[in-house]
């Protein structure tokens, strides 16, 4: 199969432009010919998980999204430089990337590849678990390790976390 040179470009949501946080929620991918093919997440999950104290609109972002795709569908860029023009300017809380080069074999399967490994979040590899429940089980089996082995001490809990040796009560010390 032939490849060619092509560019793609995120689409990003980005709630608060100062801030310049944003989550992936669609690809451009320009072929040489200069049409643009777009690739858009389906539901808006993914902004909503990246973003759980915000409050948007799911039909206006949903509508946003399907309008930026008709206006760049619906155009012929000439080159790299016309679609980064383009992006610039865009007003919205949908942010277009500076555009990135790729080698294109065919247009459905790269928009697909490119959209599975950086629109949706990876699945976590089989048997392991991802965040802060994850570590938990280590620090327990840490804390152990590195506890000294006395048989008559008894482990209390602090108020404000972590571990504290106590003396054992004076009915079981030896005189």
């Amino acid at each position: 199969m032939a490849t060619a040179e092509a560019f793609f470009s995120l689409i990003q949501y980005v709630p608060d432009l100062d801030r310049a946080e944003g989550v992936n929620v669609g690809v451009v991918l320009l072929s040489p010919s200069g049409r643009a093919h777009v690739q858009l997440a389906e539901t808006n999950e993914l902004v909503r998980r990246h973003f759980p104290g915000h409050v948007f609109d799911d039909a206006r972002l949903t509508y946003a999204k399907s309008s930026l795709e008709r206006r760049l569908v619906s155009r012929v860029f000439e080159s790299r430089d016309e679609l980064e023009r383009f992006g610039a300017a865009l007003g919205n809380n949908l942010v277009l990337l500076p555009p990135r080069s790729t080698l294109l074999g065919s247009i459905p399967e790269e928009l697909d590849s490119l959209t599975r490994a950086l629109v949706y979040e990876p699945a976590a590899a089989p048997g392991r678990r991802r965040g802060a429940s994850a570590r938990r089980p280590l620090r327990r089996r840490r804390a152990r390790r590195t506890a000294p082995r006395c048989a008559r001490a008894r482990r209390g809990r602090r108020p404000g976390g972590g571990w504290r040796w106590r003396a054992p009560p004076r009915s079981i010390r030896r005189a």
